[in-house]
Order: structure tokens, then sequence, then C-alpha cells
């Protein structure tokens, strides 16, 4: 600290009302030439161990500069051979300022917290005190066009490598969606946006739905049980797995071929052979052979048929129906 008896050199005067100045100035302008205030201690020589403030003349590098302190008209303070200390010694902020004007500067507070285009207020207790951002928040970079700031979310236009395992406090969005509110996981894209690439899982969705009986893709006057009718389904990629129930109270009007219909998603075109389907317990229904679910590609319904015990296959219609039915099932097919 200041101790005016360790002084060998002291100056001083009272000047109301503006600044007490000490100049150096080296007026030459010529390559090479500045103007320093020079520091040493008990091992400085002529090149080593010492501290200097200075300003570059304007013309200090006469092309592209060797280092930064050799910047044209550029204000350095360096050290040499040994370790330069910058800041408070006694819990104050310290300040990097780029501006003249408020939120031009970013701070380092007395705890080590950094803020960046913190305030200017009216005095320095309430300067710098904004900025900080929130605890878990991530420094973003604004690119050349203005200054970081912290931000609850990462967004990159590159490719984002970890060299190490890391893990997610929270949802993570991919494909530009946004992240869940509720809970840890992925969150896809309404609409998938699908992969050719065989090891990447491009889409997951989960929910409910309505199955619906219909006949020759019809269901005039076909009516449920209001409590025990309905379904979920789960889609990994382009799999999707389904179940449901259907308490039907009227089988309704319209005849052809029987259907499980409005399923959540369409069958892709020549997909049928990728298809597993079963029927749980199921009443109302008459048949000649075992009854199993079928899929048309490009479809989003399933074929109810038969199978004789003679291997002879054939679609069930409305006349195999009664009025009351009971009916679960299961299956996941491809999209």
């Amino acid at each position: 600290g200041f101790n005016a008896s360790n002084c060998n050199i002291a100056s001083g005067a009272t000047v109301a009302n503006t600044y007490l100045q000490t100049v150096m100035q080296n007026k030459s302008g010529t390559a090479g030439a500045s103007t320093n205030y020079v520091l040493s201690n008990d091992l400085g020589t002529d090149s080593t161990y010492y501290g200097e403030f200075g300003m570059n003349s304007s013309v200090f590098s006469a092309s592209t500069p060797s280092d930064f302190f050799s910047i044209n008209n550029a204000v350095y303070f360096s050290g040499h051979d040994g370790d330069v200390v910058v800041g408070s010694g006694n819990g104050f902020k310290y300040y990097f300022a780029w501006g003249t004007t408020g939120q031009s500067a970013h701070v380092i507070n007395a705890t080590g917290a950094l803020g960046f285009s913190t305030n200017l207020g009216t005095t320095p207790a309430n300067s710098g005190t904004t900025g900080y951002g929130n605890s878990g928040e991530i420094l973003v970079s604004a690119g050349s066009a203005s200054a970081p700031a912290w931000s609850g979310s990462l967004s990159l236009s590159g490719t984002l490598i970890a060299a190490s395992t890391g893990k997610f406090g929270t949802t993570i969005g991919v494909g530009n969606a946004t992240p869940a509110a509720s809970g840890s996981g992925i969150s896809f894209p309404a609409t998938q946006s699908a992969s050719t690439d065989v090891n990447t899982l491009d889409d997951y969705e989960k929910g409910n739905w309505i199955p619906t009986l219909s006949f020759n893709n019809a269901s005039t006057g076909v009516t449920y049980g209001a409590t025990y009718t309905g379904g979920t389904y789960t889609k990994i990629g382009n799999r999707v797995f389904i179940s449901g129930y259907m308490s039907i109270t009227s089988k309704g009007s319209s005849t052809g071929t029987a259907r499980i219909s409005n399923l959540p998603f369409t069958n892709s075109s020549g997909n049928r052979l990728f298809l597993g389907a079963s029927l749980g317990q199921f009443a109302g229904i008459t048949s000649t052979g075992q009854v199993a679910l079928d899929m048309d590609p490009n479809t989003a319904s399933l074929v109810f048929v038969q199978t004789t015990a003679l291997g002879v296959g054939s679609f069930l219609t409305n006349t195999a129906f009664s009025d009351v039915n009971d009916i679960y099932f299961s299956a996941h097919y491809t999209t």
C-alpha cells in the first residue's frame, strides 16, 4: 500500500475541479519508438525482471506487428519474467471496458463472478450488478457483432463433439424441436426428420388414439361403449407399437371387409410383411377358422382374417360380427 516514508520520489498538488497530470511524451514518429514507464526489482537487468506501462508510436510497426505489444498507437501493460496480477486486492470490482456508455464493460465482482455488458449505476455500489446470468447457464458467443451473454440454452451451427461422457439435467431437443418443459429426456420434432443413416434414431412419439370398427372402410351407425374404447401407441424410429380395446354396442349398417381403422400412423407401401398383430380376448365374432389380423400396404387399418384347419384364408365381413363385441388387440408395424 501507499507509505509516504518509503517514497524516494513524491509530488503533489491541489487542482480544483479538474485533473492532476504527470505527462511523458516521446515525440519521435519513427518505427520502434515508444514511451515507457518501467519498474524492476532486485533481480532486474536491462532485459529481465521488469514490468512496463507504455504507448507505441503511430508507426511503431512498419508492417504486420510481430506481437500484440507492437501494434501502432497501442497502450500496453506487460510483465517480463514474473506473473502479472490485475484486479482489486480487497474485495472491489474489476471492469473491462470497451466504450464510454452504460453497459460497455464486463466485470468481475468481489466473489469472482463474471458479469457481461454490466450496468453503469449512479454510485460505485450500484454499478456492475447485472449481466451475471443464472446458476447453471452457459456463456454463448454472439460472434464479432456484439458481446457474449449467459444463456439457458446452447445453440450451435456446427457439430458438437464431446471427448468424454456428459449428462443433462433436463430435456434436450433435436431436429430444432423445443425441449419439453417437464421431465428429462429427448424431444423430437412433431414431424419426423427422417435419416438415411441406419444408426440414427430420428423419431420418438407416444400417445393415445381411438380405434374404430369399419366395414369396407365405412362405419355408418357404429356405436361404442364410451368408457372402454381407446388405445395407446409408441413410435420409435419407423416402428409403431399399438394396443387397443373396442367395446362395440352396435355394428351399424356398413357392409364389407371388417377392419380396425384410424391407426395413428399409415403403414408404408410394400411393408405388409413387416407386421406383427395379435387378438386378445374377443367376443361377438363368428368364424369358420382361426381369427387373426393382417394389414394392407399403405393403409392405417388392420384387416380381420380367418384361416381354416386346411389353411384356407379369407377376410371376415360384417356378417361375422354381432351388435355387441368386445375386442382386445395389439400390433406393431413399419411406417
